[in-house]
């Protein structure tokens, strides 16, 4: 998975230079939760956090 999203990244970054952009990365935070309750609720906070990456690419 890690792989992918690695992936994923280069061709975004590979975009913004052929756009003329310019590509800023930052620091990424620790999530401020380190132990989940159930393996559910870790899933369903990963599933947030995903859909929160997405709407900031939008």
């Amino acid at each position: 998975m890690a792989k992918e999203e690695f992936e994923h990244a280069n061709k975004f970054m590979e975009y913004q230079n052929k756009r003329g952009g310019t590509v800023v990365l930052l620091d990424i935070k620790k999530p401020e939760q380190q132990s989940w309750a159930s393996p559910l609720e870790a899933h369903q906070t990963g599933l947030q956090l995903e859909k929160d990456v997405y709407q900031a690419l939008l």
